[in-house]
């Protein structure tokens, strides 16, 4: 299954995706792929204010854990925040990481796996190409696992992300 991949620039939000050396990491929390079309339950405040860019972001599918929508916002210039939508009920659970904590953030997903990779830039914003901070989440059952603690290592070269 070929991954989609669009770019963070400035403050618009969008999805990157894991390398293409990763298809082993996300079949390791493998997850069936359903037809499922429940709407957003917006309930709470925050949810509110982005009615309307999370309504917009159901278009793209199920893109996470065979049943999810995962949609993400600008909140400002390297600021994004996400919330994965259950389409088989409609709940809004909010991503494991985001926010103006996490600078230039970018997520992987897949639709038949519940692993989200993350890595964003470290606070102290080290030169391009230096080190970035990752971390690792897993969907169970009605939660987000962290599966390691965040790290430094090498930020993801643009190049190995597939297109």
């Amino acid at each position: 299954m070929e991954l989609a991949v669009l770019h963070f620039v400035a403050a618009a939000a969008s999805i990157n995706l894991a390398p293409s050396d990763a298809p082993d990491e996300f079949s390791r929390f493998p997850a069936q792929v359903i037809t499922a079309h429940a709407q957003p339950v917006i309930r709470l405040a925050e949810h509110r204010l982005f009615r309307t860019r999370i309504r917009q972001g159901m278009v793209s599918g199920i893109n996470f854990a065979g049943h999810f929508t995962f949609v993400i916002v600008g909140c400002g210039a390297g600021c994004v925040n996400g919330w994965f939508v259950d389409r088989q009920n409609g709940r809004i659970v909010d991503a494991p990481v985001g926010g103006e904590e996490f600078p230039v953030l970018r997520y992987g997903i897949k639709p038949d796996s519940r692993l989200v990779k993350a890595e964003w830039l470290p606070r102290d914003f080290p030169d391009p190409g230096e080190q970035c901070v990752r971390q690792d989440f897993v969907w169970d059952r009605n939660e987000f696992k962290a599966l390691n603690s965040p790290h430094k290592a090498a930020c993801e070269d643009e190049d190995h992300l597939p297109g």
